[in-house]
């Protein structure tokens, strides 16, 4: 038997060594020659036979170092296609590459945070709201906010203020499709007959124009500004629930591209509906 080095002699105590020991012939129990030949027999010797008798010590193989991996997040299938884009200071080169701090404080949110949240367009938004958090200004000017206000709106997620936009849009639709359907405005396209009705028509189809397109520079002029708060306050929120990985800024933050498209027909089937009943 291989004698380990912290063996101890059960008669002396004093550590064993392998030139100079004796094992007993029943349990196989080291002791120096010496101190065996002095008591004459196993210090063991009234456990032999029972449960209690030595036993040689259990000699566990070294444990082979396996490096630690990190553990990885599971990226859900529909958010596989962002994840090299997000603006992250660790893999990706956004904040070097445009002179950002990723912690610069930019009216009470990191520029990180920002970054993760708006995903595409980034760089444009966290100039946006770094001029709302200086200059204390609520305007900006938006083309796309300007051109398609309901969908631009939606596309970031701001869902109750793109479906108010959206009741607008359907409002006149409808009231141009009946306004089209109307004998008397028929009889005007092709005679060019001018009654009462006609101009009262007229006059809330232009006032219908007209409040569609305040709204268009409302949500051109201050969509920006709204879309400062959402993201903050949405943030804001996930950090009190400790929901801030990088799946999260996915899920509620970002564009959806789909949704405009979904608004569209969801419009056009709404009116067409509505016109159609009356």
């Amino acid at each position: 038997m291989k004698i380990d080095e912290n063996m101890l002699c059960p008669v002396c105590n004093a550590k064993l060594f392998t030139d100079e020991v004796a094992f007993c012939p029943e349990c196989g129990a080291p002791h120096h020659k010496q101190c065996y030949l002095n008591l004459g027999h196993c210090a063991y010797e009234e456990f032999h036979g029972t449960k209690n008798q030595w036993q040689p010590p259990k000699i566990e193989p070294p444990q082979e170092s396996v490096p630690k991996t990190e553990e990885k997040t599971e990226i859900p299938p529909e958010f596989q296609g962002r994840v090299n884009q997000m603006p992250n200071a660790k893999e990706n080169p956004f904040f070097k590459a445009n002179g950002i701090e990723k912690d610069e404080d930019i009216g009470g949110e990191t520029a990180e945070s920002i970054a993760k949240f708006v995903g595409y367009n980034a760089l444009r938004y966290i100039n946006v709201f770094r001029k709302f958090a200086t200059k204390k200004s609520k305007v900006n000017w938006n083309w796309v906010a300007f051109f398609l206000p309901e969908f631009w709106l939606i596309s970031r997620k701001c869902y109750p203020q793109a479906l108010l936009v959206s009741f607008a849009s359907i409002l006149y639709s409808v009231f141009n499709s009946l306004a089209m359907q109307n004998p008397e405005i028929m009889a005007f396209v092709q005679s060019g007959v001018v009654t009462k009705n006609v101009e009262s028509i007229a006059f809330v189809l232009f006032a219908l124009s007209i409040g569609c397109l305040l709204i268009k520079f409302i949500v051109a002029m201050f969509g920006d500004f709204l879309y400062k708060k959402k993201v903050y306050s949405t943030i804001s929120q996930m950090k009190s629930e400790g929901t801030v990985s990088e799946i999260d800024f996915m899920q509620k933050g970002g564009v959806n591209l789909m949704l405009p498209m979904v608004l569209y027909f969801g419009i056009n089937i709404v009116s067409t509906i509505i016109t159609y009943l009356f």
